[in-house]
């Protein structure tokens, strides 16, 4: 179903928003959906929580989301990526400059993570809310994050 669904994507010029949540997508789909990026300019939201592709996956979205100069708003949560995974994704939002909302909750970014999305909030003018509510970042993830919120406006979502 990915692999058809991309095709079509590919083609159309009218479809702004991609909600594919909870769809049970893997690598092969998820790669096919990164191509998406490289031949369609009209997508702004892409929403690909809970479907838990691996390192593949998310090594193909991000290498898109790195040219990719339409994409506002992207959703990740609950695919359970650690922070060797979401590493590939912080390459792609240090370089990306229309991403202005992410959300990464649900995953298991951890502390190593937050420190290393702290340091690319730094760089990346653009982002202005991330939500990474249910990630154990630890006090050390949440200092570095509070540091780079107060300094630059970033709003960020660490949950109640």
């Amino acid at each position: 179903m990915p692999l058809a669904l991309a095709e079509v994507l590919q083609k159309s010029k009218t479809i702004i928003q991609i909600y594919l949540g909870y769809n049970r997508i893997k690598n092969e789909g998820t790669i096919a959906l990164a191509d998406t990026l490289k031949e369609n300019s009209t997508f702004t939201d892409f929403g690909l929580e809970g479907n838990c592709f691996g390192n593949e996956g998310i090594k193909e979205f991000s290498k898109e989301l790195e040219i990719n100069d339409t994409i506002t708003d992207i959703y990740l949560s609950s695919n359970y990526f650690k922070s060797e995974v979401v590493e590939e994704l912080l390459k792609a939002l240090e370089v990306n400059k229309t991403i202005t909302n992410i959300d990464l909750s649900k995953n298991k970014i951890g502390i190593k993570g937050a420190i290393a999305l702290a340091r690319v909030l730094e760089k990346n003018k653009n982002i202005k809310y991330i939500n990474l509510e249910d990630n154990v970042i630890g006090a050390l993830g949440i200092e570095a994050l509070t540091k780079v919120s107060r300094r630059k406006g970033i709003e960020i979502g660490l949950g109640s």
